[in-house]
C-alpha cells in the first residue's frame, strides 16, 4: 500500500518501565499498545496494529498521541508492530479504524 508509514523500531531493552498493554478494537481493526517511560521522563508507545477482517478489502489504520505529539498514520492490510520512539511525556491516546 502506498502512502502508509510504519514508525521506527526500538529495541525492547531501551523501553524503560512499561505498563500493561491496552487494546482498542473496532470492526475490522485492532490496536494493542503499551506506554513506557524512561529515566529521563520521556514516553514511548509500542504495540501491534492488526487487520481483523481480511475479507472486507479494507486495511487497519491507527494514530498514536503522546501529549501534543501525533504519529504519522499507521496502516496495514495484515498485522504490524510499531514503536513511536521517545517523546516528551504527556497523555497517551490511540485511535484505530478500518478503511
Amino acid at each position: 500500500m502506498s502512502g502508509l508509514t510504519a514508525l521506527t523500531a526500538t529495541p525492547a531493552t531501551a523501553a524503560g518501565k512499561c505498563v500493561k498493554a491496552q487494546t482498542k478494537e473496532v470492526t475490522g481493526a485492532k490496536i494493542t499498545y503499551s506506554r513506557c517511560v524512561n529515566g529521563d521522563g520521556e514516553t514511548l508507545v509500542r504495540g501491534t496494529l492488526s487487520d481483523t477482517n481480511k475479507n472486507d478489502r479494507k486495511a487497519a489504520y491507527a494514530e498514536i498521541k503522546i501529549g501534543s505529539w501525533k504519529s504519522p498514520t499507521l496502516g496495514t492490510p495484515s498485522s504490524e508492530t510499531y514503536s513511536t520512539g521517545w517523546h516528551k511525556s504527556g497523555t497517551v491516546s490511540a485511535a484505530v479504524w478500518a478503511a
